[in-house]
């Protein structure tokens, strides 16, 4: 015989179950199952998933920084940029490492709107823009990353092209021939 710990019941041993919250001895019919680990406890802490409704303990659920509600933990992913755990349909994917961002953790490409993590965000000094790091190269003369646009076949930064005096395009021209 079995006392049940909830209804004080004298039970067989088939007519009891055990809680895994409370680990106390009960009558099975007050027990519910998670469908997610398929452990049973007590009616009173089964939580539901708010975005499949599946029952659930509240170690299974997690808070989807998108939605703001408790939902199963394996339909969350992390930002690799603040570590926060959100469904795929608040992030995007950045197109540099192919990592998944909370939106407003990621940045943007002023030019070509592909996303990116803040820490390869690249800043051209000429345009003002945020690019990601394959629009950018570095000035042959002063070591600065610009668009990429505006290098000249020496990777030189255009504007600067006709303020070059001979010797210097000279030794540019040489340092290419040897």
């Amino acid at each position: 015989m079995v006392t049940c710990s909830e209804t004080s019941a004298h039970l067989i041993q088939d007519e009891s179950g055990t809680c895994v919250m409370s680990g106390r001895q009960v009558d099975k019919r007050l027990l519910r199952r998670s469908a997610i680990s398929g452990q049973t406890v007590l009616k009173k802490y089964i939580r539901h998933c708010k975005e499949t409704g599946l029952a659930a303990l509240p170690a299974e659920l997690d808070r989807c920084v998108g939605s703001g509600k408790r939902i199963d933990r394996r339909l969350l992913y992390p930002c690799t940029v603040s570590g926060k755990q959100a469904q795929k349909r608040y992030m995007v994917k950045s197109d540099v490492t192919g990592a998944w961002m909370l939106e407003n953790s990621a940045k943007k490409s002023q030019q070509s709107g592909r996303w990116c993590e803040p820490a390869y965000l690249a800043h051209c000094p000429w345009t003002g823009q945020d690019l990601v790091p394959d629009e950018v190269e570095e000035c042959a003369i002063t070591v600065v990353e610009f668009d990429k646009g505006l290098l000249d076949e020496d990777g030189i930064l255009g504007p600067m092209g006709p303020m070059l005096d001979g010797r210097l395009h000279t030794r540019l021209q040489l340092q290419r021939q040897a």
